[in-house]
């Protein structure tokens, strides 16, 4: 048994919209949230497994955002926003 999952069908637009809309009252936090959920489909867009993301890739996400040099604290941002 694998502890991958498959992460596709929460990246759609209608879920994006429907998780920006619940935000509404909150529009500094959507905002960062949409940024970063933005930045990650741009990173995916360039990795084997665009189509079917797994919870590797969100880990492979992470190394990326480190490697470059993103503070601890903003990585963990990032994380939260995809989670």
């Amino acid at each position: 048994m694998t502890n991958d999952i498959t992460l596709a069908q929460t990246l759609d637009g209608a879920t994006l919209d429907s998780f920006l809309l619940y935000l509404e009252d909150m529009p500094n936090t959507a905002k960062t949230y949409k940024s970063c959920i933005k930045r990650f489909k741009l990173w995916l867009k360039d990795q084997p497994d665009a189509q079917q993301p797994t919870t590797n890739t969100i880990r492979r996400y992470k190394e990326d955002l480190t490697k470059r040099g993103y503070k601890p604290n903003t990585v963990h941002l990032y994380m939260v926003a995809i989670k």
